[in-house]
């Protein structure tokens, strides 16, 4: 169960006899409704890496869900990737009444 406002943080450690704990990244997950009209949550997850870390691995990566609040259904679902070199940008769009999905790569722009 969760609640408008509730966040979690997650830190991500790296151990070594020579460095102790060093954060190696952070991932935090957060709960908000869309508008003060609107009966949608919106849950937000980001990971990212921190500090000398980046220069290992840069991490940045965001997933998005928009949720009717009442019954808890997928609306939207967003995506964007940036790991490394490697980077990629999704979008689902849920249509329940016609029981389909949109899905859209925004870096490739191409539906399905």
């Amino acid at each position: 169960s969760f609640r408008k406002g509730e966040k979690l943080t997650y830190r991500m450690y790296y151990n070594s006899l020579m460095t102790g704990n060093v954060t190696a990244g952070i991932a935090t997950i957060e709960v908000n409704k869309k508008s003060s009209i609107d009966s949608t949550y919106h849950i937000k997850a980001v990971g990212e890496t921190k500090g000398a870390f980046r220069w290992f691995y840069d991490v940045h990566d965001e997933f998005e869900s928009f949720m009717h609040m009442r019954h808890l259904m997928p609306l939207r679902f967003k995506k964007d990737i940036q790991e490394g070199d490697y980077t990629t940008s999704n979008d689902v769009t849920f249509d329940h009444k016609n029981k389909k999905a949109v899905w859209v790569n925004k870096k490739k722009n191409k539906n399905k």
